[in-house]
C-alpha cells in the first residue's frame, strides 16, 4: 500500500529513527540534567503554567523521552507545531493537553477525521478568521481553540480582533485563549517589547468583550528569564529546558554528541588535508579520521576552528569538514580506531553555546542539524 509524505514523516518522528540506525555516531539525552533544568524552570515564576515546548522532535532530543520526562515529573501541558507532532503525544497518553501554537495548514484542517480522534485535551490556534469555518467538521468535544494576535511579527496571527470575534460568536466558536508571540524577548526594555506588550494586553481586553474567561499566553523561555508578560496565564518553554545561559541563568546541556574514531594515521610536515586543501600540516602530526560530518551537524563552517574532546584533551579540527568524515589533531594522544571522540557535552569550550556562537547560529538550528542521529537515554 503506498504511503503519503505526511504518513512517513509520522513514522520517523513516531520512532525517533532514520531508516538505517546511524551507530557510528552517539547522541545521549542526559535525563538527569533536564529534570534538574525543569525543575529549576519551575521556580522562576511558581505563579504562572508552563506550555513545555516540544516542537521539532523536541528539538531534536526525541519527543518521546523529553515528554516522558515531563511527565514524571507531572508536567502535562505541551506545545507543538503541527498535528503529526500532536498525534504522537496523544497516543503516549491519556492525561495531557496539547497545544499547537501555529495552526493548522488547509490540508489539516481537512483531515478533521484525525482532529476529531485526538483523546487528550488538544488546543488549536487560530490564526485567521477563515480558520472559524473549518471548524464545523469537527465534533471533538476535546478541541479547545485559542486566538493568535497580530502584534508586529507579521508571521501570521488575527489583525481584526472585533471582527474575528464577532464572527466566532455568530458561529457558535468558543475562544478559551488569546497568544502572540514575541520579536525581542531578549531585549526586555526594546522600544519593540514594550510596543508588543501594550498592544497584546490591549488587544486581550477586546477579546475579554466577547470571551471573558479567556487565557493568555505570549512569553516564552526569554520572557520567563526576564520576567516579561507577568500579566499572562502561561509561559510557552522550550529552549532554556535543553540548556545554555540566558540572562543570568544557566541550565545544564542536556545533548551529548560522540563520534567513533574511523582510522589513526600520521601527517607529514607540508602535507595537506581534506577538500580544497585549506590546511596544510606545519610540523609531523598524527590525527584521526571521524566517522561522521556535516550531514549529522557538524557544521562546515567548524573546518579548521571547531573542536572536539578527549578524555579532558582538546583536539582540533583541521582541513574542511566533510559530509561524512572530519579530521582532527591527536598528536601523542593514545587514540586508535574504534574510540569515541567528543563533540559536544556539558563542558567548557564544546557546549552547544559554544559552538553555535563559533558559527553564527542559535542553539536551535544547531540542535536540528542533530536530526539524522537517534536519541537514546543516559
Amino acid at each position: 500500500m503506498a504511503t503519503s509524505g505526511n504518513d512517513t514523516k509520522l513514522s520517523l518522528i513516531s520512532n525517533n529513527i532514520m531508516p538505517q540506525k546511524i551507530s557510528r555516531i552517539i547522541k545521549t539525552i542526559n535525563t538527569q540534567n533536564l529534570t534538574e533544568n525543569i525543575q529549576k524552570i519551575l521556580t522562576l515564576d511558581s505563579w504562572k503554567e508552563i506550555i513545555w515546548v516540544l516542537k521539532a522532535d523536541a528539538y531534536s532530543h526525541g519527543i518521546k523521552i523529553v515528554s516522558q520526562t515531563l511527565h514524571d515529573l507531572n508536567q502535562k501541558q505541551y506545545g507543538v507545531y503541527e498535528i503529526q507532532e500532536a498525534k504522537i503525544l496523544d497516543e503516549l497518553y491519556s492525561d495531557v493537553s496539547i497545544f499547537i501554537f501555529d495552526g493548522l495548514t488547509e490540508s489539516e484542517w481537512a483531515d478533521f477525521t484525525t482532529i476529531n480522534s485526538f483523546k487528550n485535551k488538544l488546543i488549536i490556534c487560530l490564526n485567521k478568521i477563515e480558520d472559524l469555518d473549518k471548524i464545523q467538521n469537527i465534533t471533538n468535544p476535546n478541541i479547545e481553540y485559542h486566538v493568535f494576535i497580530e502584534t508586529g511579527f507579521h508571521w501570521y496571527g488575527v489583525q481584526n480582533v472585533d471582527e474575528f470575534c464577532e464572527a466566532a460568536k455568530s458561529k457558535k466558536v468558543n475562544i478559551s485563549g488569546v497568544c502572540s508571540h514575541f520579536i525581542q524577548s531578549d531585549q526586555p526594555d526594546s522600544d519593540i517589547t514594550l510596543s508588543q506588550i501594550k498592544k497584546f494586553n490591549e488587544e486581550v481586553e477586546s477579546v475579554r468583550h466577547y470571551f471573558p474567561n479567556v487565557k493568555t499566553h505570549l512569553g516564552n523561555s526569554n520572557a520567563l528569564v526576564h520576567k516579561l508578560a507577568l500579566g499572562t496565564d502561561f509561559y510557552r518553554v522550550g529552549r532554556i529546558m535543553y540548556g545554555g545561559k540566558f540572562g543570568n541563568e544557566v541550565f545544564k546541556q542536556v545533548m551529548s554528541i560522540k563520534v567513533e574514531v574511523l582510522q589513526v594515521k600520521e601527517v607529514k610536515s607540508g602535507e595537506t588535508i581534506s577538500y580544497g586543501a585549506n590546511f596544510t600540516a606545519d610540523e609531523d602530526t598524527r590525527i584521526a579520521v571521524l566517522a561522521g560530518g556535516y550531514l549529522y551537524g557538524i557544521d562546515r563552517r567548524l573546518s579548521n576552528i571547531g573542536k572536539f574532546y578527549y578524555e579532558n584533551k582538546i583536539l582540533n579540527i583541521l582541513g574542511t569538514v566533510a559530509m561524512n568524515t572530519t579530521v582532527v589533531d591527536i598528536g601523542n594522544l593514545d587514540i586508535e580506531a574504534g574510540d569515541w571522540v567528543t563533540f559536544t557535552d556539558d563542558i567548557d569550550e564544546i557546549r552547544v553555546t559554544d559552538i553555535a556562537k563559533e558559527i553564527g547560529v542559535i542553539e536551535h538550528e544547531f540542535y536540528l542539524r542533530t536530526s539524522l542521529i537517534s536519541s537514546i537515554v543516559g
